[in-house]
C-alpha cells in the first residue's frame, strides 16, 4: 500500500471511532418487544410468589427495648411474650396447604367449621360462709331490726315484723360517670354496728373492665346515703370480711401489647384522687407466664376504704381462698413430657400463699401440685396443713399434626401440704374411678367429702384426716346424678345439691355414713329444672335441718319457684313453695323465729313453718 493512502486509511478510522465515543452522540438499546415484556414480568411474579412462600415467617415477639427504663420493665417483657402469639407454620406454604388438607376433610365428613334502727342494733349472719369468722359478701343481711336486700341494682330494707314486714327505704346503686356499663353480680357487706353497708359493683367504663366499692350510711334506712368510694380496674373475683378488713380479690386481663401507656398492661386504683397504677413492689412475677392477666389482692379499711395492702399474681386467674390468716391464689398450667414415644400433657397447679394474719402482706413461695381445682371449696388449712383435692388429666398429642389430641386418663388427688416448707406430706392419689372428675369438695375439721363423676352418675366420698398417716376413706358407689354442692348438715349427716341423671333435673339428697360404706337415706327430684349453680343462693339451718334453694323452671320463667325442706331424719319434705319471676341465683331465704322471709325480684313472701 502506498504510503499516502495507509495515511488516509488512519484518518477515517479515527474520526469513525471518535464518532461512536461522542457523549452527545444518541445512544440506541435493544428494542423491547411484548414477548421479552411477558417473560420479565413472569419472572418477577415468579421471585415474588417464592418469596412469599418460602420466606421464614417471624416466630419472634416485637422488640420492646424502648421501654427499658421503666421501671416495669420485667413486667413489660414478660406480658410481650405472652401476648405474642407465634405462627403456626415455618412459611405461607405450609400454612396454605394445611388449610387445602383440613377444607377437604370438612367436605368428606360433614363436620362444619370451627326508719332508724334500733341503738345497739346486733349484726346477725345470713351467709353460710366456708370459714366461721370470715364473711363472705351476698345478696342478703341482717339485723335484728331490718333485713337488707340487693335487688339487681337497688338496695332494699324490709323491716322484720312477720306478715307486717314492710319497705321501709330503698337506695339505688346508679352507674357514675366512671361505671356506665353495670354487670349483674352485685353483692354486699353489713358492717357489725348495722350502720354502713359496703357495696361492691363490677362493670364496664370506656371498655374498660372496673369494680367499684362503696361505702353506704344506712343508720336511717329511709335516707340512705353515699359515703366513701374505691375504684379499681379490672374484673371482681371474689371477696372476705375479716375483723374490719376488706379482702378483695380482682382480675385485670391485659388483651393487646400496648405498652406506651401504663393504663394498658396495669392494674390501677384510685382512692378519690385519680388513677393510679400499682406500684412495682406489689406485683409478684412467675417463673413462667401462663396467661395474660393479674389476679390483685387488696386489703381496704372497712370505714375508710384506703388501702392497706396490695400485691398482684401475674399470671394467676384461677381460683382464691381465704382462711383465717392466708390468702391462697391458684393458676392451672400445662406440663409436657414424653413417655413411650409419645408427646404428653398433664395439667397442673401452683398455689401462691399471701400470709395477712400479721396485718401485713407477706408473700411465701408457691408449690406445685398435680391437676386442677373445681373452686374455693377445693382448698382448706388446718394446723398449718392446707388440704388440697383436685381433679387430674392426661392429654396425648401425637406427632401426626392431622390427628387431634386425646384425653387418655382421668381421676382425683387429695393432697395434705405443710405450709411451713410447701412439701407434702400425706395424700391420696387417684381414689376416684377412672374417667371421673371432681364435681364438689367440702373439708369439715378432720373429714373431707368429695363427689366425683363422669356424666350422670356418681360416688360420694368420705375421707377420715384424723390420721394423715393413715388417711380412711369410704364411697357411696355409683348413684344417678351427682352434686355440686356438697354440705355437712350435722348429726354425722351430708347433704348434696344438684343434679339426678337427668340433665335439667334436680335433686337434694341426705347421706350418712354406716360401717364401712356411705349410703343415701332419702331424695328429693324435680323434673325439667335447674337450680342455682352458686352456693351462697342455698339456706342451710343445721339446727332446723332446713335447707332452702331456688328452681328455674325450664319451661316457663314465671314459674321460678323457691322451695324451703324439712329433714325429719328420714325423708325430706317440702313446706314451702313460692313462685318468683326472677332467677334462682337472685332468691335469698332467711328463717326468723319460725316464719320464713324469702325474697326475690320484687317480691318478699313472709311465711310460716307450721302452715
Amino acid at each position: 500500500m502506498k504510503e499516502k493512502d495507509w495515511i488516509e486509511a488512519l484518518s477515517l478510522a479515527d474520526e469513525k471511532y471518535v464518532k461512536e465515543a461522542d457523549p452527545r452522540r444518541k445512544q440506541r438499546f435493544p428494542r423491547l418487544t411484548p414477548k421479552k415484556f411477558i417473560k420479565a414480568a413472569a419472572c418477577l411474579c415468579v421471585l415474588g410468589l417464592v418469596l412469599y412462600l418460602f420466606v421464614p415467617l417471624r416466630n419472634t415477639p416485637p422488640s420492646v427495648k424502648k421501654y427499658k427504663n421503666s421501671e416495669y420493665y420485667p413486667v413489660i417483657q414478660q406480658l410481650n411474650a405472652a401476648l405474642y402469639t407465634p405462627p403456626a407454620y415455618k412459611n405461607n406454604f405450609q400454612r396454605i396447604l394445611a388449610d387445602v388438607l383440613r377444607s377437604k376433610e370438612n367436605k368428606m365428613d360433614g363436620v362444619p367449621g370451627s326508719v332508724q334502727p334500733e341503738v345497739g342494733a346486733k349484726y346477725r349472719e345470713t351467709t353460710d360462709n366456708q370459714v366461721a369468722g370470715i364473711i363472705e359478701a351476698d345478696r342478703i343481711k341482717r339485723s335484728d331490726s331490718f333485713i337488707y336486700y340487693l335487688e339487681g341494682r337497688e338496695l332494699k330494707v324490709y323491716s322484720i315484723d312477720g306478715q307486717n314486714s314492710a319497705l321501709v327505704g330503698t337506695y339505688l346503686v346508679m352507674p357514675e360517670e366512671k361505671l356506665p356499663r353495670p354487670y349483674d353480680n352485685f353483692e354486699f357487706y353489713l358492717s357489725d354496728d348495722c350502720k354502713t353497708v359496703t357495696v361492691i359493683v363490677s362493670g364496664y367504663s370506656d371498655y374498660k373492665a372496673i369494680v367499684k366499692i362503696m361505702n353506704l350510711d344506712v343508720s336511717d334506712p329511709s335516707d340512705i346515703q353515699e359515703k366513701d368510694a374505691f375504684y379499681i380496674t379490672g374484673n371482681y373475683i371474689s371477696s372476705r370480711m375479716v375483723n374490719g378488713r376488706l379482702l378483695l380479690m380482682t382480675r385485670f386481663r391485659v388483651n393487646y401489647a400496648d405498652f406506651s401507656e401504663e393504663k394498658n398492661f396495669l392494674p390501677q386504683i384510685d382512692c378519690g384522687d385519680g388513677f393510679e397504677s400499682l406500684k412495682m413492689d406489689d406485683i409478684i412475677l412467675p417463673e413462667e407466664m401462663t396467661e395474660p392477666s393479674y389476679t390483685v389482692v387488696l386489703a381496704l379499711e372497712e370505714g375508710s376504704l384506703t388501702v392497706e395492702g396490695a400485691a398482684a399474681f401475674l399470671s394467676y386467674s384461677d381460683e382464691v381462698y381465704v382462711s383465717e390468716n392466708n390468702i391462697f391464689a391458684s393458676c392451672r398450667y400445662y406440663d409436657d413430657f414424653k413417655e413411650y414415644g409419645d408427646t404428653k400433657r398433664r395439667c397442673m397447679t401452683e398455689i401462691s400463699r399471701i400470709s395477712y394474719g400479721g396485718g401485713s402482706f407477706r408473700v411465701e413461695e408457691p408449690f406445685v401440685l398435680e391437676g386442677y381445682l373445681k373452686d374455693q371449696y377445693s382448698m382448706d388449712e388446718k394446723d398449718g396443713i392446707l388440704r388440697v383435692v383436685t381433679s387430674t388429666s392426661e392429654v396425648v398429642r401425637l406427632d401426626d399434626p392431622h390427628r387431634a389430641p386425646w384425653e387418655r386418663s382421668r381421676s382425683a388427688n387429695l393432697y395434705c401440704v405443710s405450709l411451713a416448707d410447701g412439701t407434702t406430706i400425706a395424700g391420696v392419689e387417684g381414689f376416684a374411678p377412672e374417667g371421673e372428675m371432681v364435681q364438689s369438695v367440702r373439708f369439715d375439721g378432720d373429714k373431707a367429702y368429695v363427689c366425683t363423676s363422669v356424666q350422670s352418675t356418681d360416688p360420694v366420698f368420705f375421707f377420715d384426716l384424723s390420721d394423715l398417716h393413715h388417711i380412711t376413706y369410704k364411697d357411696t358407689g355409683t348413684i344417678p346424678g351427682f352434686s355440686s354442692s356438697l354440705v355437712n348438715f350435722g348429726n354425722g349427716r351430708l347433704l348434696g345439691i344438684g343434679r339426678d341423671a337427668d340433665m335439667f333435673s334436680v335433686k337434694v339428697e341426705i347421706y350418712e355414713e354406716v360401717k364401712d360404706t356411705v349410703q343415701p337415706i332419702c331424695n328429693f327430684t324435680r323434673e325439667g329444672a335447674v337450680c342455682a349453680g352458686e352456693y351462697k343462693a342455698y339456706y342451710i339451718d343445721r339446727e332446723r335441718q332446713l335447707v332452702g334453694l331456688g328452681m328455674d323452671d325450664r319451661g316457663y320463667s314465671a314459674r321460678n319457684a323457691y322451695c324451703l325442706f324439712f329433714f325429719d331424719g328420714y325423708e325430706l319434705r317440702e313446706l314451702i313453695k313460692e313462685e318468683f319471676p326472677c332467677p334462682a341465683r337472685m332468691m335469698r331465704c332467711v328463717v326468723i323465729d319460725d316464719e320464713a322471709y324469702i325474697l326475690g325480684g320484687e317480691k318478699i313472701v313472709v311465711r310460716s313453718l307450721f302452715e
